[in-house]
C-alpha cells in the first residue's frame, strides 16, 4: 500500500529456500487469457507450466506438452520449449473454485495495481491517473468487476475493513473514500494521505504529512500533536496498529510507538538513521520497519536488531504483510519472507527489468496474494496479473 501496488500468472513450481540464490525467472511463456494472451513467467529450472485457466507451453522439446493442471507440466527441463499444453480449464482450479486468471483488458489504462484481501476474497484496484479506477473481486468463483469510477484525479491505493467497506485513498477527488454495496462515500478530507491501516470497523489510522489521523467509526480526527524529529518536522510514511498500539515510521529514522494514545519516539541506537518506508507488527514488542536503503529491522520491545541488509537500486522494501509471526515483504523485483527466525527470498526478477512487483497482501500465512506488472505486454495483452502463495509454491490467480 503506501508502497504497495498489484497482479500475475502462475510462476513455475518455485520452491522457497531451494538454494541460497533463488534462480531468476527468465523464460516467458504465453497463456491464453479470455481470448488475449498473458505473459507467464516460469522458473528456468522447471519444465512447462499450465494453469487451471489455460494450459501453458510444454517443457523441453524432448519432453511432453504441458498438462492442463495447476502444477508444473511433465515436460523435461532442458532444451527448447515444447508444444502447447492442454486447456487448463479442464484441470484443477487456480484458487478455490476460480479457474480463469485475472487479466486487465487494456494495460494502457493502468498505472497502478493494488491488491487487498479478507475472508470474503481478493480485491484488486486498477487505476490510471486522470482516468478510470476499477476494483475487481474474486470470492473463489472467478473474477468480476466490483466497483468502477469513471474518472478519478490522481492515483489511489486500496485497503479495507475486514468484512466491511473497502477504502480507496490518495485520489484528489476525495482523499479517503469508503466503498460498500455499490455505494461510494467520501469519508475524510485531508491535503494528502500517505497510508491507511484499518484495525476494525471502529478503529483505523491514516498518515497525512506530519499528522496521524484516527478513525472512530464515524469521523477522522487528528491524534495528538504533529509528528516531529529532533531536527524538525517528520513525514510519516507507513503505519501499523492493533487494538492497543500504533506504530509509525517515516523520514530520517523516524520510528514512533503509542500504547496509551501518545506517540513517543522509539530509541533507535541499533537501528540506522534512514528513511523508513514500510511497517508491520505482530505486537508492541514485535515491530518491523523497512528502510529505503534495503534494511529490515525488528523491535522486540527493548531494542532493535537488523534481520536483513540489502544494497542496490532495487533494494527498498516497498511493502509488508504478516500473520502468525510470518512476515512477507517485497521490493520492486523480489518477494521474500521472514519466518522461523530466518529471512529468505521466495522469488526474484532482474532489477530494472520489465517485471515489477506492485503489491502484496494476505489472509493467512498460507494464503498470500501478489500483484505483478509486465511491461513487455502489448496493448490488450494481460500485463497485469496475480499470483498467490500457499506457503510452499506459487500459482496463478
Amino acid at each position: 500500500m503506501h508502497a504497495k501496488q498489484a497482479s500475475a500468472k502462475r510462476i513455475g513450481n518455485q520452491q522457497p529456500g531451494r538454494n541460497a540464490s533463488i534462480a531468476l525467472l527468465a523464460l516467458a511463456s504465453l497463456v491464453a487469457c479470455g481470448g488475449r494472451t498473458t505473459l507467464l513467467l516460469s522458473d528456468t529450472e522447471d519444465g512447462g507450466v499450465a494453469d487451471g485457466g489455460a494450459g501453458g507451453r510444454g517443457g523441453a522439446s524432448s519432453g511432453g506438452a504441458g498438462s492442463g493442471t495447476s502444477g508444473a507440466a511433465a515436460g523435461g527441463a532442458s532444451g527448447s520449449l515444447g508444444g502447447g499444453g492442454g486447456a487448463g480449464a479442464l484441470g484443477r482450479p487456480l484458487w478455490r473454485e476460480s479457474r480463469a486468471p485475472f487479466c486487465v483488458e487494456d494495460p494502457a489504462l493502468v498505472d497502478r495495481l493494488d491488491v487487498w484481501s479478507d475472508e470474503r476474497g481478493v480485491y484488486v484496484l486498477t487505476a490510471a491517473a486522470y482516468a478510470q479506477h476499477t476494483i475487481y473481486f474474486n470470492g473463489g468463483g472467478g473474477w468480476t468487476p466490483y466497483f468502477h469510477i469513471e474518472r478519478e484525479l490522481g492515483l489511489a491505493e486500496l485497503t479495507g475493513f475486514r468484512s466491511g467497506p473497502l477504502i480507496e485513498y490518495g485520489a484528489a477527488n476525495c482523499i479517503i473514500q469508503f466503498i460498500e454495496n455499490g455505494v461510494q462515500r467520501c469519508s475524510g478530507a485531508a491535503p494528502w494521505v500517505q497510508h491507511i491501516f484499518a484495525v476494525n470497523a471502529a478503529l483505523a489510522y491514516a498518515l497525512s504529512d506530519d499528522r496521524l489521523l484516527r478513525y472512530d467509526g464515524l469521523l477522522w480526527r487528528q491524534l495528538g500533536e504533529p509528528l516531529v524529529l529532533p531536527s524538525g518536522k517528520a513525514l510519516g510514511h507507513a503505519v501499523w496498529a492493533d487494538q492497543t498500539s500504533v506504530f509509525v515510521v517515516g523520514n530520517a529514522g523516524f520510528l514512533s510507538l503509542s500504547t496509551n494514545g501518545v506517540m513517543k519516539a522509539i530509541p533507535r541506537v541499533e537501528a540506522p538513521a534512514v528513511d523508513y518506508v514500510s511497517a508491520w507488527g505482530f505486537a508492541a514488542n514485535d515491530l518491523w520497519a523497512a528502510g529505503r536503503d534495503g534494511q529490515l529491522v525488528n523491535y522486540d520491545g527493548k531494542s532493535w536488531s537488523t534481520a536483513l541488509t540489502q544494497s542496490g537500486e532495487c533494494s527498498t522494501i516497498l511493502g509488508m504483510w504478516g500473520d502468525s509471526g510470518t512476515l512477507y515483504f517485497h521490493t520492486s523485483n523480489m518477494i521474500g519472507v521472514r519466518s522461523d527466525g530466518g529471512v529468505r527470498q521466495l522469488m526474484s526478477w532482474p532489477c530494472g527489468g520489465p517485471v515489477t512487483v506492485q503489491s502484496l497482501w494476505g489472509t493467512s500465512a498460507n494464503e498470500v496474494f501478489i500483484a505483478l506488472w509486465d511491461a513487455r505486454a502489448a496493448a490488450h495483452d494481460c500485463a497485469a496479473t496475480l499470483m498467490w502463495f500457499d506457503g510452499k509454491s506459487f500459482s496463478a490467480l
